[in-house]
This record gives C-alpha cells, structure tokens and sequence, in this order.
C-alpha cells in the first residue's frame, strides 16, 4: 500500500510539472526509481549593469519622455485644436508620469527615442518654420539644432 501511495505522489508531481512546462525533462527520470536527478541548481544571476549605464538608460529614458511630453504639446497648441500651451500644458501627460510608467520597466530602447525625435522634428518643423521669430517660447532654437540636441539625447 505504501508503494502504491508513493506512485500516487509520484504521478501527482509528474502531472503539475508537466502541466507547468518543467516535467518535460523529468519523464524518463521518474520512471526508473534507480536513476537519481541531478540536483537543481538556479541558474546564476545575470551580472548586474555598470552602475553608468544605468545611469545612461535613465538620462535616455527621461529625454525620450521630454521629447514625447514636447511633441503632445506642440500637437495641442496647433492650429487645429488652438488651445493655448498653458492649458495643454494643464491638460497633457507630463514627462514624470512616462518616467515611472515606461522607463522603470525598461519600455524605452535607443530606436524609441529616436523614433520620438523623428515624430517631434514633424511637429516643430510645423510649428516653429525656418526663419521664425524667436519670441515664441515653443521654439527656443532652429530646426535643425533641435533635432540635433533631441538625437544626442537619446544616445546611452
């Protein structure tokens, strides 16, 4: 009885392994009671990032939420909606609340940030043309430099 109760156990832990994906493995263990699994080591940590790029991903990370914050209020303040930039400022995502949703989690890679660049270079170019005057607060620079300085930005 206690050797029927032992297969039992046995069946019962073959079978959540093998629901769970892990009793692949163990098949042909468990059914010769004279081979011993090897034992199960975790697997080792990865080794942790320098602590500079870490700190590279975060400055990266916050630029592309700048650069998206940027690009959703040049799109607020355009001539179709015509809102004014304070109440877009008022009423869009700010660059902190995309700091804790996407970069503690690792959502912003390079091509992102740059992607965003490109998306905000189309919305500035629109609302800032070459040659514009500079007493809008909108456009602090050139078209190019701002591209220029957005593109750094997303470097690590």
């Amino acid at each position: 009885m206690l050797a029927r109760r032992g297969r039992n156990v046995v069946f019962a832990v073959f079978a959540i392994l093998a629901g769970t994906g892990l009793g692949c493995d163990w098949g042909r263990v468990l059914g010769d009671p004279d081979v011993v699994p090897p034992p199960s080591h975790p697997p080792a940590p990865d080794a942790a990032p320098p602590a500079d790029a870490a700190a590279g991903y975060d400055v990266m990370c916050r630029h592309y939420c700048q650069a998206l914050e940027e690009t959703d209020l040049l799109v607020c303040v355009s001539p179709e909606p015509g809102r004014d930039a304070e109440s877009c400022k008022a009423t869009a995502p700010t660059a902190d609340s995309c700091v804790a949703l996407r970069c503690g989690t690792g959502r912003v890679d390079v091509p992102l940030c740059l992607a965003q660049c490109d998306s905000l270079a189309r919305v500035y170019d629109a609302h800032c043309p070459a040659g514009a005057s500079a007493s809008d607060a909108l456009c602090p620079m050139s078209q190019a430099a701002h591209d220029q300085a957005c593109r750094a930005g997303c470097a690590l």
